[in-house]
């Protein structure tokens, strides 16, 4: 039976600017077959632990630095990364590149709450964001009334940017929800 989501496992995938070095173990992707949901890939480096990427461009350390002096919470990265892996799985999660006649690009991304997914209308002014208008990731930061739990926004030099749209100057990923497992009548999960 063909599988929603298929596993691949092994050194040589992409390394998310990892060090050969410093990758402890193989890295795992997780490829819906569906090019409209997001792939997930989860690297394990000796310093700081993981470093996972979700959909094209957006990229995670967990935890966000593993120095004595910082001391992350462990609780709170993993509610953290569960959060992440829920919305994207889910589908409230989207990124885009712009990148104007002159000068550098900008990667933005969004994630929604799990249980609050992104409305349409919110949906719709991201999307804009390409079009050239005001930037959506700043004006839902300014917003209370937002379902989104986490924006970011970062700086790309125009070459790399160029590089990540093969070219395009605006380029945006709607991330449709991951296939959901069916329910056998005995309510055991089908795969």
């Amino acid at each position: 039976m063909k599988r929603d989501v298929e596993t691949s496992e092994g050194y040589d995938l992409c390394a998310l600017g990892v060090s050969e070095d410093s990758i402890a173990r193989p890295t795992i992707k997780l490829s819906p077959n569906d090019p409209d949901c997001a792939p997930v890939t989860v690297v394990f480096t000796d310093f700081p632990g993981l470093k996972i990427r979700l959909g094209k461009w957006n990229e995670e350390p967990f935890p966000d630095c593993g120095c004595d002096a910082c001391n992350e919470d462990v609780d709170e990265e993993i509610a953290y990364m569960t959060e992440l892996f829920e919305s994207v799985v889910s589908g409230g999660f989207l990124e885009a590149i712009r990148i104007p006649r002159f000068g550098d690009g900008l990667v933005g991304s969004a994630f929604s709450e799990p249980d609050m997914p992104m409305t349409e209308s919110e949906r719709s002014d991201i999307l804009e964001w390409r079009k050239g208008g005001r930037n959506p990731f700043t004006v839902f930061s300014e917003s209370v009334l937002t379902s989104y739990e986490r924006l970011s926004e970062r700086g790309v030099k125009r070459s790399k940017a160029l590089e990540m749209t093969g070219g395009q100057l605006n380029l945006e990923y709607d991330w449709k929800p991951w296939p959901r497992r069916r329910q056998s009548p005995n309510s055991e999960s089908e795969l």
